[in-house]
């Protein structure tokens, strides 16, 4: 079969205002290497958070910090920036249910111990209040309960700084043993 190209035609723009951002990231598999050489969930998720290990290159995009960590329960923070936008000025709705996913699938970790991990076979979400650079930071929070089958359930919550709920989702995770070559 043929190659395809996809061609946009821009319209040109009165704003010629260029936005640049850049970062870096650590290597993903040295994550993953530690997990499968015994680290239990909260154990790697602490090291990840103290800076002992690198942070998942998803956070570094977009800019998600961890906040703490414990047994069934993990924090995130955003500061909603121009480059979380979606067309309308807001928050992406992608970028909300990112840092809820990640919140739910640590809180899970975070039961786990040494290799074993977790992977999310369904999410589903609710935006409540829009989200954008006014809004300040906001932090989300995933809590889980201690796994006692292959399947658990997670819910997370978006709050602003006064306790507003901006968004709320709920997933399903599988437990499942991991080892160097896991690539989920």
């Amino acid at each position: 079969m043929g190659h395809v190209a996809l061609v946009i035609d821009k319209a040109p723009t009165t704003d010629r205002r260029t936005r640049t951002r850049s970062y870096d990231w650590g290597d993903p598999a040295e994550v993953q290497r530690a997990a499968a050489a015994g680290m239990a969930g909260l154990e790697l998720l602490e090291s990840i958070g103290a800076g002992r290990l690198p942070e998942p290159p998803a956070l570094r995009t977009l800019g998600v910090e961890p906040v703490s960590a414990e047994p069934g329960k993990v924090v995130f923070a955003l500061v909603p920036r121009e480059y979380h936008y979606n067309p309308m000025g807001l928050v992406h709705g992608g970028v909300l249910v990112a840092i809820m996913d990640t919140a739910m699938g640590c809180a899970v970790h975070s039961h786990l111990g040494p290799g074993t991990g977790y992977v999310t076979t369904e999410l589903t979400s609710q935006f409540l209040r829009p989200v954008n650079e006014q809004t300040g930071r906001i932090v989300c929070t995933g809590l889980a309960p201690s796994p006692e089958s292959p399947s658990v359930t997670a819910v997370a919550t978006i709050e602003d700084a006064e306790g507003q709920v901006l968004a709320t989702a709920t997933s399903t995770c599988l437990v499942r043993s991991i080892g160097p070559a896991s690539s989920t």
